[in-house]
């Protein structure tokens, strides 16, 4: 005879969570706790300049390289997280603001 199985709800709840949205959720995550913790998690200060050491390549001191001024490009991108972050969070209120108000009847 056949026998029906069923399975937990633990196992049925981890399962409807979509693969692409919990990678971005952790994409997400792990770029807000570098914004917030970029102080300690940068190995340079991005704007100190050094002009012996311009236009590096990737190395185990300079983990990107460095630019046409010196400065470590690791330390550039991790504290530049910072402004982009809320740049996001400004266009997501304004869109979400605008398509509230106009009652998603706008089409592109």
């Amino acid at each position: 005879m056949t026998e029906l199985t069923s399975r937990s709800s633990a196992t049925q709840s981890r399962r409807k969570i979509p693969f692409l949205l919990a990678l971005g959720c952790g994409l997400l995550t792990l770029l807000v706790l570098a914004a917030i913790f970029a102080p300690w998690l940068a190995p340079f200060d991005p704007n100190a300049q050094n002009m012996a050491g311009r236009l590096l390549p990737p190395s185990e001191l300079h983990w990107l390289g460095t630019d046409s001024f010196g400065r470590d490009l690791l330390s550039r991108v991790i504290y530049g997280t910072r402004p982009t972050l809320v740049l996001i969070i400004f266009i997501l209120v304004l869109t979400v603001r605008s398509g509230w108000r106009s009652g998603w009847r706008l089409a592109i």
